[in-house]
């Protein structure tokens, strides 16, 4: 791990996202969880990729999905949702924090943006309905690449008013699955919207750090 950048690091990141508190009016209500791991050669964030045949297919994505009449927070909804489509149980966790709310551009959904700590992270069960492939990204990558982006205006929500863009490709790595059926992935397309946007507020306050 490159000095600097340890689970201490990341949790005073986390605390200095700025993201508006409370979702916007009038909104379908979903939630996410950014999960943070060590795999022995740095931090490193999950990500998941979208199957072509559902809702914002082929698209890369944190653990998430719409919140129920059943759950009771939001919280509980990325937890869920983590169980659900990668098969990760909730006290594998620790430290989750609350980033925010995110509304998508044109969906009209606002995305409740939870992160945590996987503890023992192991090879994971993904839901082939909902999940094509699941990976990883060094967060130290991820930093690099956020130092590249182009220089735009920053809305008053703390992220750019042109969204980010973030080419995953060449860094990522397929995480473990039971079964070894998805060791290998597939050609990733951009990181773009709401994902994009947790990420580049966590990276900014990362950076910030």
């Amino acid at each position: 791990m490159k000095p600097g950048l340890s689970r201490e690091v990341l949790v005073r990141a986390l605390g200095r996202v700025v993201a508006p508190g409370v979702p916007e009016p009038d909104c379908r209500l979903s939630a996410v969880l950014m999960p943070f791991f060590d795999a022995g050669d740095g931090m490193r964030a999950l990500f998941i990729l979208r199957p072509d045949s559902v809702s914002f297919g082929r698209q890369i994505a944190f653990p998430g999905g719409k919140v129920e009449a059943s759950d009771r927070n939001d919280e509980e909804t990325a937890f869920r949702e983590v169980e659900e489509e990668i098969g990760v149980l909730p006290g594998a966790f620790e430290g989750v924090r609350k980033l925010g709310h995110f509304p998508t551009r044109t969906s009209h959904y606002d995305v409740a943006a939870h992160a945590g700590f996987w503890v023992s992270p192991e090879p994971c069960r993904p839901c082939d309905r909902e999940v094509a492939s699941v990976f990883s990204v060094k967060v130290m990558d991820l930093v690099e690449l956020h130092r590249k982006l182009p220089r735009v205006q920053v809305g008053p929500r703390g992220w750019p008013e042109v969204g980010p863009e973030y080419e995953v490709s060449g860094f990522a790595t397929a995480y473990p699955v039971v079964g070894g059926s998805k060791d290998e992935l597939p050609e990733l397309p951009v990181l773009w919207g709401v994902t994009a946007r947790i990420v580049y507020v966590f990276l900014s306050a990362l950076l910030r750090e």
